[in-house]
């Protein structure tokens, strides 16, 4: 089954995009707008894979040049200094201030789960919201730090939610916030924790956007600032982002349409 844009999302960056051919990728188009990801230097740029990654050696040892358009393939980042950026976009961080935003990936991890590794991060030092491995844990965590704004609490954070990940392992997450009930969620392969915090609205936060690493400056759950690096070192093979808190009932219809990514045949 191929992946198809999702309702109301801002950007859908699918594994169908993706190239059949073997090889680095310097963009990745979205299905639903103009936002796409992308990277000029070759060096830095991801490698198209077949997903999963405990099965990319046998599929190209039968097809070593390329797959076909029925399977299942992602970008393999390889931990070390493959970055993938999105531009500044008002639908996404500057043109705030943002109520409720909501994220969601399939994504492999790889041999080390320990190390802090940036799946997605948008904003810097002041404002942003980043999506990262830590310590066994996936995180979702989100940051509005200056008390200069006139919005409802304007001034908060770091908030964030976590669950366990497991060395080479498939996941689908789906997170998200809503600033007027105070909501932080994260759904990791259909196990929802969901807190409520004192979190307000995410303003302006045009820092740069970065996947599979961090692109400018971002702030952990622990109030540490990263300026630069922490490479994902795993496969990726959707995002979709949406500028809305999502509900139950998205969240499952979500969930099936990202599980593809992982599932054999098309």
């Amino acid at each position: 089954m191929e992946q198809k844009a999702l309702p109301d999302s801002v950007v859908s960056l699918t594994w169908g995009t993706l190239p059949v051919e073997v090889g680095l990728i310097s963009r990745w188009e979205s299905m639903s707008s103009e936002i796409s990801a992308f990277q000029s230097s070759s060096r830095r740029q991801p490698r198209v894979a077949a997903l999963p990654l405990t099965e990319a050696s046998t599929k190209s040892e039968e097809h070593p040049n390329e797959w076909s358009d029925a399977a299942k393939r992602g970008l393999l980042f390889d931990g070390v200094d493959d970055l993938l950026l999105l531009d500044n976009h008002k639908d996404l961080n500057i043109g705030g201030p943002y109520r409720a935003q909501s994220i969601a990936m399939s994504f492999e991890t790889g041999g080390d789960v320990q190390r802090m590794q940036m799946l997605f991060e948008k904003g810097g030092s002041q404002r942003g919201m980043s999506l990262y491995v830590s310590d066994g844990r996936l995180y979702f965590n989100l940051y509005n730090f200056p008390s200069d704004q006139s919005g409802f609490k304007s001034s908060w954070g770091p908030e964030s939610v976590s669950q366990d990940v497991e060395p080479n392992k498939t996941y689908v997450v789906i997170a998200g916030f809503d600033g007027d009930q105070g909501r932080i969620f994260l759904s990791l392969n259909r196990t929802l924790s969901q807190v409520q915090r004192p979190i307000g609205y995410l303003y302006d936060h045009p820092n740069g956007i970065g996947l599979g690493a961090v692109h400018s400056q971002s702030v952990t759950h622990t109030g540490e600032v990263l300026r630069g690096g922490q490479y994902f070192g795993g496969g990726i093979s959707s995002l979709f982002l949406f500028h809305h808190a999502l509900d139950r009932d998205s969240l499952s219809d979500i969930f099936d349409q990202l599980k593809n990514s992982f599932e054999k045949g098309p």
